[in-house]
């Protein structure tokens, strides 16, 4: 038999509270309520949390027999995370089923066993990023933070009880120097992969170790009630000030993370001495406090699906009382959990066989592993949708061109044993030419050299630096400028989301959700100014060493990802006909049109292809041009192909 802990450790109502801070921030903050822009940071509290509560319930099982089961300590993990978990993935699949088009749901099925199996932050970080707008649909993100902390479950025990061998100055020493080499991590990483590293287990360590190092007792503390106070004060104001400043698209966590993790730990250590006196004290033991901080688990898996499913259903446009009503629904659902699944799977039975718990465990990922098989395999099973399966099966196809060549290498397309006669540089928008492009030269027996990098504009300032400060853009604008040197005459292609570099602001629903990739600081005459010039001293530049340059016009952004606008159309029988006024398109271009007049090159207006006197479409016969806001997929490439071709002519 599995023995269970020697002791449980003593109910400390202050920890609730501070789990209920927690928690209602990250709720308030996906509710988008405006309240609380740093409510994402209370993931980090729950982190230093769970580190203590580990960390103190392995020393102590080792204080009190001399010994610890290993079986035992995950047997314990999985009845206080798994059963409520099961339930919602359930859940949130059975929802999805009627709810999400095909390749939503695909994409669900497959984060369902990331979830059940606890790597669903390794899955997410392979996506789009935390802050970006793709990330508002997927309905079990939010797995993501139960993905680090099982991967430090599985570590903890050795990490632990290897520490607790050794004296107190190097068991200090020790834990200092995996925080640093964790916090390390999450600095260098958080400036160059920012979207990934938000999810890495490496670049969250530190905050549970932080953690760790109150529960082994290796920090000192004061005792006195005075102090104590103050300390639970102090750190609560720094819990609230991340969760109030801290902005979202930031490069987290970072050095940011340090300040929500101090306070939690401030707060943990208030209440290593026993009740925390003063105000903290007061407003943490508070009953509402204390009823959240029970529900705080539950909670915190049912927020995001109800949120997620409402916002698709009122397409992200849900009035207040609505997403207040949803919250309540929530909170309802976890009181439910809580209740009828967590408790009594909890606490119920003392003494559990092995098969009783792991069996079960086992046979719920196995089943998620199938769920995502038989998804993928029938493309998100359309013939369940009737009339508008054929269509939405279409969907699942790839929305953007295939890219063969990778970000920031040279790649050669066409034949390539012929003679080099066009470069073609630009950021991800590269995409919407590249297929036409390889298959023109191909059929002329030439070759071309492909140089581009996400979110890097194809542009220097006077020095041949890249526009943007960047290691990224830097690498990807020498390697091209490198290849013009050493081909005097070669035909240059320039692609970009030009106005996104213009204005250094995304557009519509993006703008709201990510980070302006600004080529300076200032207001938007700022910007239309530096646009201005790094265009002109990349012109320059490029015929200084004789290159042929032609420039490929933007393409029309819209406010919203056509691709889930389109399929939530058909999900609702509706046939999608999206557009917006060419007026908006022109409006977004205001900065860009007047430099592309005046370049003196040759300039090609892939709009051409999508807009006429009155708008811009996004959409021809029900089928998407975008897959996303601004990226083309093929069949919108196709619409530009005669245009774009003429820069090879």
């Amino acid at each position: 038999m599995i023995q269970p802990a020697a002791q449980p450790l003593a109910y400390r109502a202050e920890i609730d509270g501070l789990r209920a801070v927690a928690v209602l921030a990250v709720v308030l903050f996906h509710a988008h309520l405006g309240v609380l822009r740093g409510g994402y940071a209370g993931v980090d509290v729950f982190f230093v949390i769970s580190g203590f509560l580990i960390s103190r319930l392995i020393a102590q099982e080792v204080e009190h027999s001399g010994r610890f089961s290993l079986a035992g300590f995950y047997e314990r993990r999985i009845r206080r995370l798994f059963p409520a978990l099961t339930v919602v993935v359930a859940a949130t699949l059975a929802v999805g089923w009627f709810q999400l088009p095909p390749v939503e749901l695909t994409q669900l099925a497959r984060s369902a066993f990331a979830a059940l199996a606890f790597f669903s932050n390794l899955h997410f970080a392979k996506q789009a990023g935390y802050f970006q707008p793709q990330a508002e649909s997927q309905p079990l993100l939010h797995t993501w933070s139960l993905g680090v902390e099982e991967q430090f479950y599985i570590l903890a025990p050795f990490v632990i009880l290897g520490l607790l061998r050794l004296p107190q100055a190097l068991r200090r020493a020790v834990l200092a120097g995996l925080m640093a080499a964790s916090l390390g991590a999450a600095v260098f990483f958080a400036l160059r992969q920012s979207d990934a590293a938000f999810f890495w287990p490496h670049t969250r360590a530190y905050e549970l170790l932080a953690g760790v190092a109150l529960g082994l007792r290796l920090i000192p503390l004061p005792r006195g009630e005075g102090a104590r106070g103050g300390m639970a004060l102090v750190g609560l104001g720094l819990v609230g000030a991340a969760l109030m400043a801290l902005p979202p698209g930031i490069a987290f966590p970072s050095f940011w993370a340090l300040l929500p993790c101090a306070g939690a730990m401030l707060v943990i250590g208030a209440s290593e001495g026993g009740i925390v006196p003063g105000a903290a004290g007061a407003l943490l033991r508070a009953a509402p406090m204390r009823f959240f901080g029970k529900i705080s688990y539950s909670l915190y898996l049912w927020h995001w699906p109800v949120l997620v499913y409402a916002d698709l259903a009122g397409e992200g446009g849900l009035s207040l009382p609505l997403r207040l009503a949803m919250i309540v629904l929530a909170i309802a659902l976890a009181w439910l959990s809580y209740r009828f699944v967590e408790t009594p799977l909890r606490h119920g039975q003392a003494r559990w066989r092995v098969l009783q718990v792991f069996g079960p465990a086992a046979l719920v990922i196995l089943a998620g592993f199938a769920a995502s098989s038989l998804t993928a395999r029938f493309g998100g099973f359309p013939a369940r949708l009737g009339a508008f399966a054929a269509p939405l099966a279409a969907m699942h196809e790839p929305a953007t061109p295939a890219l063969r060549c990778a970000e920031g290498r040279a790649c050669t397309i066409g034949a390539p044993e012929g003679p080099l006669s066009v470069l073609i540089w630009g950021d991800s928008h590269i995409g919407m030419v590249l297929p036409a492009f390889e298959a023109a030269l191909r059929a002329k027996g030439q070759r071309g050299e492909v140089i581009f990098a996400g979110g890097c504009p194809p542009l220097v300032d006077q020095a041949g630096r890249a526009a943007l400060d960047n290691r990224k853009c830097h690498d990807t604008a020498r390697k091209a400028l490198a290849l013009v040197e050493a081909n005097p005459g070669l035909r240059v292609v320039l692609v970009g989301r030009w106005a996104f570099y213009a204005e250094g602001t995304r557009y519509g629903e993006e703008e709201v959700a990510q980070q302006a990739r600004a080529l300076v600081k200032g207001d938007a005459s700022a910007h239309h100014a530096a646009f201005a010039a790094r265009f002109a001293s990349t012109l320059a530049m490029l015929a200084a060493r004789k290159a042929d340059v032609r420039i490929i016009g933007p393409v029309p952004e819209f406010p919203f990802d056509v691709l889930q606008r389109a399929s939530r159309a058909l999900m609702r029988g509706q046939m999608p006909d999206l557009s917006v006024p060419r007026a908006d398109f022109a409006a977004r271009q205001r900065a860009v049109f007047p430099v592309l007049a005046g370049a003196g090159v040759p300039v090609f207006a892939a709009h051409q292809g999508l807009c006429d006197a009155s708008r811009c479409i996004a959409t021809q016969d029900g089928v998407p041009l975008y897959g996303d806001s601004n990226h083309l997929s093929a069949r919108g490439s196709s619409l530009i192909t005669p245009i774009i071709l003429r820069a090879l002519d």
